[in-house]
């Protein structure tokens, strides 16, 4: 049982008229598959992913504003993202507020950030434009799985959600499935070969630089691995390979006479 203040416009009214307006305001939405299988258990406040469902990672450029207000204000951008318990980010992604320009603000912002979403299908995005006194000159809900990645113009409604004829914002929109820190390399490899080869290049000419072979690395790794199987670990592969060439050229030096009893 859901209840709504309808005599209020206030943002969880807004959640659920912008949730609705997906479909075109027909009235009904089907849950997600998940949710409607019997031999599925959902915990909507668990943080790990469901099962069957691919966590996304979005980012979100406020680029500019136009026609927010016809007065010379201060205006700022808020930008949040609600669903799950986990999936939920108020009040953390806000603009910097552009004095005296109501008609187009450039913002021009560092991209907000949600790293993952674990259910995209009940994750949606609302945007709300303010004053310099924090009062709200337009707003829009935006469901997840509904946009489309790249240079967009939101079109702005009212605190009864009621659409705005002038008022957009202009953003840059990313969206992308989820991948583990753990992973993002050989993902970030898989989509841009080329510039993995030349990032790989770079690190072998300073390590080279440094006199240090990939070699010498490898034989460090397989030495720590024998180490950590029988319960003793080095102090790193690079560290390692950098020892061995200084004992290595020490060797040279007395080899040669060089090198001090001291």
């Amino acid at each position: 049982m859901v209840s709504l203040n309808f005599q209020t416009p206030d943002v969880y009214m807004q959640l659920n008229q912008g949730k609705f307006d997906y479909n075109g305001m027909c009235g009904y939405l089907l849950k997600p598959d998940f949710m409607r299988r019997p031999d599925r258990t959902f915990d909507p406040f668990s943080e790990s992913p469901v099962d069957g469902v691919i966590a996304a990672h979005c980012s979100v450029r406020v680029i500019s504003g136009q026609f927010l207000s016809e007065r010379k204000i201060g205006t700022y951008v808020e930008v949040e993202m609600y669903g799950l318990p986990t999936d939920t980010i108020r009040k953390e992604h806000r603009t910097k507020t552009v004095p005296g320009n109501g008609l187009n603000p450039i913002y021009n912002e560092e991209p907000f950030v949600f790293r993952k979403v674990v259910l995209p299908e009940l994750a949606v995005l609302r945007f709300a434009v303010y004053d310099e006194n924090n009062k709200q000159l337009g707003q829009r809900i935006l469901p997840l799985d509904g946009l489309q990645a790249g240079y967009r113009h939101i079109s702005l409604r009212t605190e009864s959600t009621m659409p705005m004829t002038l008022p957009t914002l202009f953003v840059h929109l990313v969206l992308k499935t989820y991948v583990p820190d753990e992973l993002s390399g050989l993902v970030d490899a898989l989509a841009d070969p080329r510039a993995y080869l030349s990032a790989q290049e770079k690190r072998k000419e300073a390590l080279h630089n440094m006199g240090v072979d990939d070699s010498d690395i490898i034989e460090v790794q397989e030495q720590t691995e024998k180490g950590t199987a029988t319960g003793t670990t080095g102090s790193g592969p690079i560290h390692g390979a950098i020892a061995k060439k200084a004992r290595e050229e020490a060797a040279k030096q007395k080899a040669n006479g060089t090198l001090s009893n001291e």
